[in-house]
């Protein structure tokens, strides 16, 4: 079990930009990041999926994961495999600010990166976010999946998948955890 917990970076919007990056990884064992995020995406579902993508990596490296997710009351699981440039995260990372009925939401989740910094083995990854698109109705995700490298995790960034920007008070905080 962990026995330090301690705040790596932090990043909190005063204005809307394409991606929120943490460079400054070492020292721990495991890393945490917690979010709170929206885009000004306009067009589409109420929910938009981001990108997390390690070392700056390429469609050269491959993420997979098994994702669980709901949609109000409907619920169901699938496969997912990429070969580009991030693990996508389904399913209430955060929400349109234009074209939502409650635009003032934001999606919070939290990723955890076990033995990020191992170079024997690839990364497990596992994602969990939410948001409320109406009285009632919400959108979640639970994703399990894995970085197929063995090179140590140095840099994170997170990117929305559809291009739009994150919008200013979203906020990022990467933890680490030493054994």
């Amino acid at each position: 079990m962990p026995t330090t917990f301690g705040i790596v970076g932090k990043v909190s919007l005063t204005s809307d930009t394409s991606t929120i990056s943490f460079t400054s990884l070492s020292g721990a064992t495991h890393l945490f990041l917690a979010f709170n995020l929206k885009t000004n995406a306009t067009s589409g579902f109420a929910n938009e999926s981001f990108k997390l993508t390690f070392n700056n990596s390429s469609g050269t490296t491959a993420y997979y994961g098994i994702r669980q997710y709901f949609f109000g009351t409907t619920v169901g699981a699938d496969e997912i495999s990429y070969s580009v440039s991030g693990l996508q995260q389904f399913y209430g990372s955060y929400v349109n600010r234009t074209s939502n009925s409650t635009s003032t939401t934001f999606g919070a989740g939290q990723i955890w990166i076990g033995n990020y910094a191992n170079t024997t083995r690839g990364k497990t990854i596992i994602t969990q976010s939410n948001m409320n698109v109406s009285s009632g109705t919400g959108y979640g995700s639970l994703v399990s999946g894995r970085w197929e490298n063995t090179a140590a995790v140095t840099s994170i960034e997170l990117a929305p998948l559809n291009g739009s920007n994150f919008i200013s008070g979203s906020y990022a905080v990467l933890y680490a955890l030493k054994d």
